[in-house]
């Protein structure tokens, strides 16, 4: 295109066509910043809205009497776990699962355990077992394997566990000797 023109006039020519790109360019470049900025405009407006009125929620919400719930409720709370730390156990003292596997290594053959119940009154411990024995011997000797046991204080059967010959349902209480 600029083959017909001198040496000079087509360098003046190639400048000139070059700083008219340029130009170009840069109103594209401006037209699409300004169509971004009007683009943006609406969100940003919508957005300060909805923080104002969050931020009017919040002002409401702070003095409405459903915060003094809130802190009522927060006190309250707070006295129901200092209860609730006074009825937690004592550390290391109460071990119902390492007692209930040594009831259950002494219970004889012939012994079904249904239940074992760990009962505590203040620094009492209490443990009820019940079951079922196949005979009065097996029976016996559950007794005399809790008794014998350094474990335990001493196991005592009610009599009406004796009252059948077979199948005895029984229910016994022992208490464990505690470690201090």
């Amino acid at each position: 295109m600029f083959k017909l023109l001198n040496d000079e006039t087509r360098i003046i020519a190639v400048k000139e066509y070059s700083r008219r790109r340029m130009v170009v360019i840069l109103f594209l470049f401006c037209t699409l910043v300004l169509i971004a900025i009007f683009g943006i405009f609406p969100s940003y407006t919508v957005s300060s809205s909805r923080k104002e009125i969050a931020m009017s929620r919040i002002e409401v919400l702070k003095k409405s009497p459903s915060s003094e719930d809130g802190r009522t409720l927060e006190k309250w709370l707070g006295l129901t776990n200092k209860k609730l730390t006074v009825l937690s156990p004592d550390a290391s003292t109460d071990e119902p699962y390492e007692i209930f596997q040594k009831i259950i290594a002494a219970k004889p053959a012939g012994v079904s355990l249904l239940g074992l119940r760990w009962d505590k009154t203040g620094t009492a411990v209490t443990i009820s077992l019940s079951g079922i024995a196949r005979d009065r011997q097996a029976l016996l000797a559950l007794q005399e394997a809790l008794n014998s046991s350094k474990s335990f204080s001493k196991a005592v059967l009610p009599v009406s566990s004796f009252a059948k010959d077979k199948d005895l349902e029984f229910e016994l209480s022992i208490s464990p000797i505690m470690k201090k």
